[in-house]
């Protein structure tokens, strides 16, 4: 049985090692935690001659979930020899030497475990000592070595099959970006001589003719757009001509000015391939389309050089309906008490979507919710009721409105989108009724890698209606901070985002998200106005200025969510979560607003520590309200090494979290220890990690993870570290935090 191939291959780089360990055929059993399972799940499921029909079906699913044992096939191994040889004779080494060997394996050694190793020799490679270019047609040869700096083939570059592959692609886009839409790869060829030096080529990169004719440049004639409207009603009606494009619209309401901003080709101009796939994604883009078709007739003969263009698009259906009914479970600590019990509970979406909204491209989306949440226990009045009810309303349009046209980017226009939404939420539960109405106004702006998210206003009045049972609890309490955090308050703020994400580069492989607020700025746009246009008076009871009767918060606030995939193979992977974030108040605010601090804790934070039972810092007051766990810096470290055990089905997962929250500015009269200092931080983190299982419905993932704590910042000096209690009876049933969520946690 196979356990192992190795490969012995010195002078290789780590790329070239990585791509001859793909050319393997035969590969070892999967294993998971050292256990062969999925060979024993076949094995289980081939043996025996089960009698009753649930029987046979479970053994059915255990063959196609498991996998054949690895017996060493020779004809395998001969295969991989020659995959091998072919690809260093590709890289250059034009002598390799590759061999093998089988070998019984040393540890708990036995016959049937055996090692395949692949021994290569690469001796050394092949480079390019001479280059040039045989092109008979010079206006061909003009375009091509115009720009050598992007050339994939370089003299004293190793010589490499795939650099030449690439060289051709490369050659034949320029070509067909100047007008020669008729050519293809296929007149792209080379001559390698290896005769030419020691370990030396010499490689002519040739461009051949049509024949004894020479490659013609073509000029696009004309352009029609045609709406392919199925609900047309007059099919022949609505034909408009919009500079030089003639548009059929069967019917579909919307400007052909919309349309002519994402069209990169024109009448009159030569035919240019990356211009045609750019219009092809900006329509798309625009997301009002099912396809989008362009194709190219000839005008005449192939000679004739002129081609016209006709681009056919289908319509989305205008309106879209979607109900999602939902069971739903949250950490949220709602009923606002030292007791913390987690939530189980209903909801229901509707969304409704409208495309094309005004004629110009704009998608206008409602959005209602309702949530009914319960808690199974509540320390005072049995079971625990909240409630929310939702609305959102927004309209985007493909554009940026009101900004220079020079700022979007001509390639990336169809990526450009502004929105603006209005949303009111109503919150209910034992200790109090909260509205909140929020409005915002967004530009975004995307590139390949990159987004760009400004919003230069967002408004949100906040209302709160304690019960009288919890304004008697604050009143008790006497503190500003908790009262000032449930009292009515206006924020208004702006921010900048970028959003970072290498998946899309690099399918299949380890990626990169980062996820940047560098600047949000809140209260400046009000406290400047009004010491512009009046003379405002602070209140006499808050000493604060306000706005329409309400408080407003100024403070400035930044985040960095930094995620790092790293894929070992399809069935291994670690994904690596840092999180930072801070927010400073000043001017007419002493504290950050609610909705703007850090909190830690839950099925997506520090998974051993229910949410607000932690922090800020080393606090420890047992007795306090939940919500004043709360801080305005935060840092949180999260790592999880994520298996497949029955393949894409069941996931599982080990897992570390280590964060907590501080206070900006020291207060060590209301929370001893919970203001920020970096040599303190370590001591002050808490640590936990545990294990999880995924049940992977494709659709969705279901998500269980079990969690103990490392350490506790709220206990005593030399009491903190509490993993050592990890052997005392009854202590990992006591501590253990069990997750239920819906998706990853990062």
């Amino acid at each position: 049985m196979l356990v192992k191939n190795e490969i012995v291959a010195q002078g290789l780089t780590s790329e070239e090692k990585d791509a001859i360990k793909t050319l393997i055929r035969q590969k070892p059993n999967t294993r998971v935690f050292g256990l062969r399972s999925y060979m024993w799940f076949y094995v289980w499921g081939s043996h025996g001659n089960p009698k009753s029909k649930f029987s046979r079906k479970f053994k059915s699913v255990l063959r196609k979930v498991g996998e054949e044992p690895a017996i060493i096939d020779s004809n395998y191994i001969l295969g991989t020899e020659k995959q091998m040889s072919q690809f260093m004779f590709n890289k250059g080494y034009f002598y390799a030497s590759v061999t093998h060997s089988v070998r019984q394996r040393k540890l708990f050694s036995s016959k049937h475990r055996q090692i395949v190793e692949y021994k290569i020799i690469p001796n050394n490679p092949y480079t390019i000592g001479l280059m040039y270019h045989n092109i008979p047609d010079s206006n061909i040869y003009k375009l091509i070595v115009a720009d050598t700096s992007k050339s994939y083939l370089v003299r004293f570059a190793k010589y490499d099959l795939d650099n030449l592959i690439r060289e051709k692609n490369r050659i034949t886009d320029i070509l067909r970006d100047n007008g020669y839409y008729y050519f293809s790869r296929d007149y792209v060829n080379y001559d390698v001589d290896s005769n030419y030096q020691n370990n030396y080529v010499m490689l002519s990169a040739n461009v051949r003719n049509p024949g004894i004719r020479t490659h013609k440049q073509t000029r696009i004639k004309s352009i029609q757009v045609e709406l392919d409207n199925d609900l047309a009603v007059n099919p022949h009606t609505d034909t408009i001509e919009y500079k030089g494009i003639l548009y059929i619209l069967k019917g579909y309401k919307i400007k052909p000015v919309i349309i002519d901003r994402m069209i990169q080709i024109h009448p009159g101009e030569l035919y240019n391939q990356t211009k045609v796939q750019d219009t092809y994604s900006r329509l798309l883009d625009m997301q009002l389309f099912r396809y989008v078709n362009i194709g190219f007739e000839t005008v005449g003969s192939d000679s004739s050089g002129w081609i016209n263009c006709r681009i056919k698009m289908n319509p989305h259906m205008a309106n879209e309906f979607v109900e999602e009914p939902q069971a739903i479970t949250s950490d949220q600590n709602n009923n606002l008490s030292s007791a913390n019990y987690r939530n189980y509970g209903i909801a229901n979406s509707l969304l409704f979507r409208n495309k094309n909204t005004f004629h110009r491209a704009e998608i206008l989306q409602v959005t209602w919710r309702a949530a009914l949440e319960m808690q199974p226990k509540s320390a005072s009045k049995g079971k625990f009721y909240s409630t929310e009810q939702n609305i959102n309303i927004s309209l985007s349009q493909p554009r940026l409105i009101w900004l220079p046209r020079s700022w979007e980017g001509a390639r990336y226009a169809s990526k450009n989108r502004t929105s603006v939404s209005l949303a009111y939420t109503y919150e209910t539960n034992l200790d109090f009724k909260r509205n909140l109405l929020t409005a915002s106004f967004n530009y975004q702006h995307r590139r390949k890698l990159v987004t760009f998210s400004w919003s230069p206003v967002e408004v949100n009045f906040i209302k709160t209606n304690p019960s009288q049972a919890f304004q008697d609890s604050l009143n008790k309490v006497n503190d500003v901070f908790l009262k000032s955090l449930f009292s009515n308050n206006l924020i208004t703020d702006g921010r900048f985002t970028i959003i970072y994400d290498n998946q899309i580069k690099r399918p299949g492989k380890s990626f990169v998200r980062i996820v940047w607020d560098p600047v949000e700025i809140g209260g400046n746009m009000v406290y400047i106005s009004q010491k512009l246009l009046f003379k405002p008076a602070k209140d006499p009871v808050t000493n604060k200025y306000k706005l329409l009767g309400l408080t407003y918060y100024q403070y400035y606030r930044s985040v960095l969510d930094f995620r790092y995939n790293h894929i070992f193979d399809v069935n291994n992977r670690v994904v690596t979560r840092f999180y930072a974030g801070a927010g400073i108040p000043y001017g007419n605010a002493s504290i950050m607003p609610l909705e703007r601090r850090f909190f830690v804790g839950g099925a997506n934070d520090l998974r051993a520590f229910r949410p607000r039972v932690i922090g800020p810092g080393f606090f420890a007051d047992k007795d306090s309200l939940g919500i004043d766990r709360s801080g305005e810096i935060k840092l949180e470290v999260n790592m999880e090494y994520r298996f497949n055990i029955i393949k894409r089905y069941l996931e599982g997962a080990l897992f570390a979290d280590a964060g907590n929250i501080w206070l900006a500015r020291r207060d060590d009269k209301t929370y001893p220890g919970g203001a920020f200092n970096i040599a303190s931080v370590p001591k002050q983190l808490a640590i936990d990690g545990g294990i999880g299982l995924r049940l992977n419905f494709t659709f969705f993932i279901f998500r269980l993870d079990a969690a103990i704590p490392f350490q506790n910042p709220q206990l005593n000096d030399g009491q903190r570290w509490v993993l050592n209690q990890i052997g005392n009876k009854g202590w990992v049933r006591k501590e253990a935090q069990l997750n239920v969520a819906i998706g990853y946690p990062f």
